[in-house]
């Protein structure tokens, strides 16, 4: 995401780091992904219940 607030294309960022289209793509979406739920509160459904294991 750094890169891109830089302003570098696509393009750059693949030749620069040895990537191709796809690979940026999904690197792009993953950050975008990850600061934009940087903020929120998430369930705690999928912790795991010791007392409930344990029996």
């Amino acid at each position: 995401m750094e890169l891109y607030q830089r302003n570098w294309s696509d393009q750059k960022i693949g030749k620069e780091l040895g990537m191709d289209a796809d690979e940026v793509l999904r690197l792009r979406q993953i950050g975008g992904l990850e600061r934009m739920f940087q903020n929120e509160e998430f369930s705690r459904a999928w912790e795991i219940d010791e007392e409930a294991l344990n029996g």
